[in-house]
């Protein structure tokens, strides 16, 4: 029934229940009168009963009776007004997903098409009726599967979610940064465009977070170009970002850089640039963070050892290296340790596992690192207790250790030295 037929409809109601009531109220005037039906007519020409029926402050339960009537028919009005609203901006919303945002995805994803495409669980019409929070987690469940490079399915469904978040201003730089490493190269190319054309469009508070977003996108547009061996586009990222912004970014600390970008950093350029060009660059910017993540893949390279080596002798309030990197130094430049390559990679193992380049300090994980550390030492000291030229160096590491123990975890911990213990086992039987 449309708007029109239940106005009518109203009326016509409306009409007949005033028509009765008018009659009712009559009988019940004349039969209090004690009228006979010719007086009745009388009192009818002298207008007594229509007084009666009459709106007035005195009978108050008869009144407002046509305004409730045209209220209900209004808000029946503005009700559909805003239906019909409501069906627009649904059209305008498809419609500018479909065609505005421009990635590659399959049409019945957007127009809701179920039965012709069963395998598929999003469709950009229900999550326009999503709170956003549950679209963001449903965003990150599907970047949680693990399925092949080319997965066409999961790249339809992140299409029509990185469109809606666009849409919706949702789309953060951490997000961006899951989500482009599962697309496609078509689409990752397609949201590069559109992510060049219009930032602050694009990506939630580029124009407010101080440059983060920047960096964020700009290493993982790299990672992901490099990833599909599509090594021009990302060398041209490269070629525009690495000097000013991510190394700059390293240098000053600022667009509130971590330890886990400046890895990707290292890991992204690694092989795309030239090696003497990124030592020196690397070393410019002082950063004790950015060095380690390098030095930890190329622990090799002499330049940074040596940078290195003359940070760990510094005090605590001016090292740039944390305690956990520092010992890591400390073993590796030992003289037992670095004259073989044996024990310099069983060193620098420790890190890799431990990720020391990359996670925060406080994520680093103490009973497993202090196991590995102890296993170690047993090894060589195991190794080298015939040798009295080494035996001395072997102590010395056993002294550096049992300081960074009081430093970091505090003397007299039984707990952490208990798990210690069983994550020493564990390791032995694995």
């Amino acid at each position: 029934m449309n708007i029109s037929t239940k106005r009518n409809y109203l009326k016509r109601n409306f009409q007949l229940f005033y028509q009765l009531y008018e009659e009712s109220m009559i009988r019940y005037y004349s039969k209090a009168k004690g009228l006979t039906k010719d007086s009745q007519r009388t009192e009818i020409d002298n207008g007594n009963v229509y007084n009666i029926l009459s709106i007035d402050n005195t009978e108050k339960e008869t009144s407002n009776v046509e305004d409730m009537v045209h209220s209900q028919l209004t808000q029946l009005e503005r009700l559909s007004q805003q239906h019909n609203k409501n069906i627009e901006r649904l059209a305008s919303k498809l419609e500018y997903i479909r065609r505005n945002i421009g990635l590659e995805t399959d049409s019945r994803l957007l127009n809701g098409d179920r039965e012709n495409l069963s395998a598929s669980r999003i469709v950009a019409s229900e999550l326009l009726e999503m709170p956003i929070d549950k679209v963001v987690k449903l965003t990150k469940s599907l970047l949680n599967i693990h399925v092949l490079d080319g997965n066409k399915r999961l790249d339809s469904e992140l299409t029509v979610i990185v469109s809606h978040l666009i849409f919706r201003n949702e789309l953060s730089a951490d997000l961006f940064s899951r989500i482009i490493m599962k697309m496609s190269l078509a689409n990752v190319r397609h949201l590069h465009e559109k992510l060049v054309t219009d930032p602050s469009g694009i990506i939630k508070g580029w124009s407010t977070d101080g440059g983060r977003s920047r960096l964020l996108c700009g290493l993982a547009l790299a990672a992901r170009y490099k990833m599909l061996k599509d090594y021009n586009s990302a060398k041209e990222i490269i070629r525009h970002e690495l000097v000013d912004i991510w190394l700059n970014s390293a240098k000053c600390r600022s667009n509130g850089i971590r330890k886990n970008d400046m890895k990707n950093m290292v890991n992204i350029c690694d092989g795309l640039v030239e090696y003497g060009f990124l030592v020196t660059n690397i070393i410019k910017t002082q950063n004790g963070d950015l060095i380690y993540a390098f030095w930890e893949k190329h622990d090799n390279d002499y330049i940074m050892r040596e940078w290195l080596e003359k940070e760990i002798l510094k005090d605590e309030d001016t090292c740039r290296i944390d305690e956990y990197q520092k010992l890591i130094v400390k073993m590796y430049t030992n003289a037992a340790i670095s004259t073989t390559v044996k024990w310099r990679h069983k060193v620098i193992n420790i890190s890799r596992k431990l990720q020391l380049g990359s996670i925060e300090r406080n994520s680093i994980k103490k009973d497993k690192f202090c196991a590995f550390i102890e296993l170690l030492l047993d090894e060589i000291e195991e190794e080298f207790q015939n040798d009295e030229e080494r035996v001395e160096y072997v102590e010395r590491l056993r002294k550096d250790y049992a300081d960074f123990k009081i430093r970091v975890i505090g003397s007299g911990n039984d707990r952490f030295e208990n798990e210690i213990k069983i994550v020493h086992s564990n390791i032995h039987t694995t």
